[in-house]
């Protein structure tokens, strides 16, 4: 026979059960994550974070060598204030850091075709099938040449899986190159080309000299002190001038900058004296014209540091790693007599022959 005691603690066990249960469940309830998950490509810039980064390459746009690097996977966002994040990585997938540094000592010179940059720089990066444009969307960075960001830039990027392996694409003007994050290496192409050309800071260039001019109709300087004067103040073989795009398979572009300034007076054969104005410059390289003649003071902007003589920027096309022909330089003159009743001079004209040093 059962006591009354026994059957009190048969009701009592599963009584507490049920009630263990109901609180277990609560807690689960009360736990239970609600934020909604990010979206698989969404950028995010929380406030700035070291993480641990995992691989990581030199990745070259036509102005700046640019060091990118990918953080490992993590579950959720970072918070200064060490606030809860609003959201969760996708499901099924991670946050990861990406690191962008823009070194002022990594510039590449830029060569512009006309004022402001307008090359558009379009970093994708992959994982296998998965693309995830770090430009150009919101939150991204901002890499093109006309508004770059500076420094060490880091952003936060949703992505599908845990992914550790990366490849960073790059589309500039219309070229399209892959960059392996693990090892470094890239498609052949515009990135080696853009390894040569030397950063801003390890060009140092002496200005040389255009010559001895050769004058035309046998016009000759009134004094020896009043030469017409010329320069080449820099000269760089590059694959790309923003405005002209990419030079063509095996041809390349040569820039030359040119500064020069007329003599005030020039002295005909038959020993008349003219005062010199006007003068209009010209440039041929082996008899072929320029692509592109462009002041270089108009190129920067108004903000930009004026160079002495309004400097010329002439740009041609090349064959690449072939010898380059000599600079063929003219300078074409209005003389006006100073006494009445003297015609005017012909077109006057000094010309130079320049073989460029180190190009």
């Amino acid at each position: 026979m059962t006591s009354p005691r026994a059957r009190r603690l048969r009701w009592l066990i599963p009584a507490a059960v049920a009630v263990a249960l109901v609180v277990a469940g609560g807690v689960a309830w009360a736990r239970a994550d609600t934020r909604p998950h990010a979206e698989a490509g969404q950028v995010f810039d929380p406030a700035f974070q070291q993480d641990e980064l995992g691989t990581g390459a030199d990745v070259l746009l036509p102005w700046v060598r640019a060091e990118i690097a990918v953080g490992k996977p993590r579950d959720e966002l970072p918070d200064a204030l060490g606030a809860e994040p609003n959201l969760r990585a996708p499901d099924g997938g991670a946050f990861v850091q990406v690191q962008v540094n823009i070194d002022t000592e990594n510039l590449i010179p830029l060569y512009l075709d006309s004022p402001g940059p307008v090359g558009r720089a379009e970093l994708v990066l992959t994982d296998g099938d998965h693309r995830y444009p770090l430009t150009h969307v919101p939150g991204g960075f901002h890499l093109d040449a006309a508004a770059p960001e500076l420094g060490l830039l880091q952003r936060y990027l949703a992505v599908d899986g845990s992914p550790e392996h990366w490849s960073v694409e790059v589309d500039y003007d219309g070229q399209t190159w892959v960059v392996d994050l693990d090892d470094g290496k890239s498609d052949p192409g515009p990135q080696d080309a853009l390894a040569e050309i030397p950063a801003v800071d390890e060009q140092q260039q002496p200005a040389q000299r255009c010559g001895k001019p050769r004058w035309s109709s046998g016009f000759q300087p009134t004094e020896s002190y009043n030469q017409p004067k010329c320069r080449v103040i820099h000269q760089m073989r590059v694959a790309y001038v923003d405005g002209l795009g990419w030079a063509e398979p095996g041809r390349e572009f040569l820039v030359v900058q040119v500064e020069s300034y007329e003599p005030g007076f020039a002295r005909s054969p038959g020993g008349v004296d003219y005062l010199v104005r006007d003068p209009a410059m010209s440039y041929r390289l082996d008899g072929r014209e320029p692509l592109a003649v462009a002041e270089v003071n108009d190129l920067g902007g108004p903000l930009t540091l004026q160079l002495p003589y309004d400097p010329d920027q002439v740009t041609f096309d090349i064959a690449a790693d072939e010898p380059v022909p000599d600079l063929q330089i003219r300078q074409s003159l209005v003389g006006e007599a100073d006494e009445p009743g003297v015609p005017q001079a012909p077109r006057i004209q000094v010309d130079w022959r320049v073989q460029l040093e180190g190009v």
